[in-house]
């Protein structure tokens, strides 16, 4: 059973108005979404050649991994090329992992703990990273067109060669990042804290011309 994560948050929601004990759908949907959890984190855990082999044969199914908390910084599995487009990542902890070059496009990172984590190269346009904990990751040529990063948490990261154009980072902590070379043409910034920002070279691009905006230590 593939339970859609709309329709998933809608009957959670439904459930919430009640305010009575949880009806035998909402019981019926929970235990189906657990077991799919289980199944999809056994065969990412066999690695990147079988997760991709499975995700091309059930094309309709979208990975559901919220709250994954598995030990990379134990473990050290290059999970380099896994495709996890679309994916349910949210709250996941991912502190330290080596998830270079993933296809992240479109998934759903709220809250997730990415600390330290190796993105490098990753894909991850129109993703959604609000309010996900970003300190010191390394995201150097990444590619976050379009990602929602309102709320996040970048202190420290490493960012140069990425591409945030139209990215939201509102009243987002870009404290002490390394921002040479990115692409910024249409982010939003508003309310983003730049303290102590160390980098250069943001660029914005209107009319086809480009302009350089400085960061320096505010």
């Amino acid at each position: 059973m593939s339970i859609n994560p709309l329709a998933w948050k809608a009957l959670q929601e439904e459930e919430k108005r009640r305010n009575t004990p949880p009806s035998a759908e909402y019981l019926a949907a929970k235990k189906a979404i657990f077991k799919a959890m289980q199944l999809q984190f056994g065969i990412l855990k066999q690695g990147v050649a079988v997760w991709n082999q499975w995700r091309k044969a059930n094309p309709t199914v979208i990975p559901s991994l919220s709250g994954w908390a598995y030990d990379f910084g134990e473990h050290h599995e290059l999970f380099e090329g896994v495709d996890l487009r679309g994916a349910n990542l949210s709250g996941a902890n991912m502190k330290f992992a080596y998830l270079c070059g993933m296809d992240l496009t479109g998934a759903d990172l709220r809250g997730a703990l990415l600390y330290s984590a190796h993105l490098e190269k990753a894909i991850m346009r129109r993703s959604d990273l609000r309010r996900a904990d970003l300190e010191h990751a390394h995201l150097e040529g990444a590619d976050l067109c379009g990602a929602d990063l309102g709320r996040s948490r970048l202190t420290g990261a490493l960012l140069t060669g990425a591409d945030l154009s139209q990215a939201n980072l509102r009243y987002a902590i870009l404290e002490s990042m390394f921002l040479d070379g990115v692409k910024s043409a249409g982010a939003r910034f508003f309310g983003a804290r730049f303290m102590h920002g160390n980098g250069t070279a943001c660029i914005y691009r209107r009319r086809n011309i480009y302009t350089w905006w400085q960061f320096w230590k505010w």
